[in-house]
């Protein structure tokens, strides 16, 4: 079991952390049992709970100090597995869960706020099983997931305060009202759940070439319903002795809404836009196919380098949307996306004379959505009223992850940097379809470039074990306090935390 404590518990919308304190606690116990060679029990028990703070922006602070909605959350988790070898080469694995989780965000109370509460319980209960099976050059797996879902949602939004805030500032926003300019109010709950089935082979065809090939159903059933069968397929042949690796791949996918507020998201609440009072349907799965070919080489003893190239297609691309001045997340579809780019990535293993190790990341994409908003919740308009493409809100042209650690074998003590670089991503739904080269350059949010430093020492070592394990981190070497997001005007952007310390101190039985 642990705990621990926060002064800036969330990403804040203002560079200086405001209304942002949390704490949490979290309890975990594994038991393990072998009854004989062929046949083990594990069990695993989890528990978690936070109380934290909603943060707002200094703006906020001055004119609307009692703006201080927080939140709870508690859950708890049950797993029981059983793993039996049924012969020398037939493998069994199988597990039944049970998940609760409760959340609930307690409202503001300033007259120039939303009053915003939300509370959800999800109840899961799912089995999985897969058995796995060696035969000669192949590897045969197969599997079911059958989960039961028990979703109870309660909502009570009520924004004209919201709006006389906006108001007063001219700052811009949207009329989400219930009848008669009263609160929206939802309850709900819902039994459905999903049924998944899989069998996947890997199978090496010759000396330098392999073939994993896979199909899998998946059948949804809460807020909507919906089926779908998914191939996969994937070849990698070796072209030199060196190791020279050849990869392509291709794979569908059938992703279901996500579980956090599906009801509300799936209730129709579009109808109280005043601007645009029009139910959408209920959320959809994102349905993707995904295409990728790369090359893996290795350039000398400790390095080795990839390339791999990707392209992506998905109908239905999901979004989170937040209520206006709120934290209570809703989902929307999109009409339809598209996502391609690059990845390089090389790696230099340890090098044991002089117990250096390091390794280097670098993405080149681009990433579309299509409007219109074609189901779940939305409140901005004009992803009803627009057709054609925008940047999607996650795209991000250039981003670059790097590191490295040394370590001295005499003394035990280590050392590493990791670093982080990204382009920025953009501000607002910018590039429609068609639009002609004078228009305007979609905004971004700025560039970042963060460094974190570790150092430690391993003490009392005996042979590759150490008893004794300090370690001492900076985060944010260079205090770089960047927008991490800002993808509306309706809402405030999300800011990285300052550079700070911790420690640790591990003890090894």
């Amino acid at each position: 079991s642990g705990g621990y404590e926060s002064a800036r518990f969330l990403s804040p919308n203002d560079p200086r952390s405001i209304h942002d304190t949390g704490r949490g606690g979290h309890s975990f116990l594994q038991l393990d049992f072998n009854a004989n060679p062929a046949n083990s029990l594990k069990l695993v028990l989890m528990g978690d709970g936070t109380n934290f703070q909603i943060p707002k922006t200094s703006l906020d602070d001055e004119i609307r100090p009692s703006a201080n909605a927080s939140e709870r959350t508690r859950e708890q988790t049950a797993v029981l597995t059983w793993n039996h070898t049924v012969s020398s080469n037939t493998l069994l694995n199988t597990s039944f869960y049970e998940r609760w989780s409760r959340t609930e965000l307690i409202p503001a109370s300033d007259p120039l706020s939303a009053f915003a509460q939300n509370r959800r319980t999800l109840s899961t209960t799912g089995f999985k099983s897969d058995v796995t099976w060696f035969a000669g050059r192949h590897s045969v797996k197969g599997g079911v997931d059958l989960v039961l879902l028990r979703p109870d949602e309660n909502l009570f939004f009520f924004g004209e305060g919201y709006i006389a805030f906006s108001h007063l500032l001219g700052l811009p926003h949207v009329h989400l009202r219930g009848p008669n300019r009263g609160p929206i109010t939802f309850a709900e709950r819902k039994t459905g759940g999903q049924a998944s089935g899989y069998v996947q082979d890997a199978v090496q065809l010759t000396g330098n070439l392999r073939l994993d090939a896979g199909l899998r159903y998946d059948g949804y059933s809460l807020a909507t319903s919906a089926w779908q069968f998914s191939p996969r397929l994937n070849l990698a042949y070796r072209i030199s002795r060196a190791g020279t690796v050849l990869h392509a791949s291709y794979n569908h996918f059938f992703v279901p809404p996500a579980v956090e507020n599906v009801l509300i998201s799936s209730a129709g609440l579009t109808r109280f836009l005043q601007d645009r009072p029009e139910a959408l349907p209920p959320l959809q799965p994102i349905i993707e196919d995904q295409f990728e070919l790369g090359l893996t080489h290795p350039f000398a003893r400790n390095l080795r380098a990839g390339l791999t190239g990707y392209y992506r297609t998905s109908d239905n691309p999901v979004h989170t949307v937040l209520f206006p001045d709120s934290r209570i997340y809703a989902y929307a579809n999109f009409d339809k996306g598209k996502a391609y780019g690059m990845e390089v990535k090389t790696e230099v293993t340890p090098i044991q004379r002089i117990g250096v190790s390091a390794y280097m990341n670098y993405s080149l994409s681009r990433v579309y959505f299509w409007n219109p908003v074609t189901a779940g919740f939305v409140d901005e308009t004009h992803h009803l009223e627009e057709s054609g493409r925008f940047l999607a809100p996650m795209d991000q042209t250039h981003t670059l992850n790097a590191g490295f650690t040394y370590h001295h074998r005499k003394t035990g003590a280590w050392a590493g940097m990791t670093f982080e670089y990204g382009s920025g991503t953009p501000t607002e739904a910018e590039e429609e379809e068609g639009a002609s080269m004078e228009a305007p350059v979609p905004l971004r949010v700025p560039a970042h470039f963060t460094q974190n430093l570790t150092v430690g020492v391993d003490l009392f070592r005996r042979r590759d074990r150490s008893w004794l394990g300090l370690q001492f981190n900076v985060e944010n070497l260079t205090n770089n306090v960047y927008k991490v997001s800002q993808e509306s005007v309706f809402s405030p952007g999300e800011y990285f935390n300052p550079r700070f310390y911790s420690g640790s101190l591990k003890v090894h039985f």
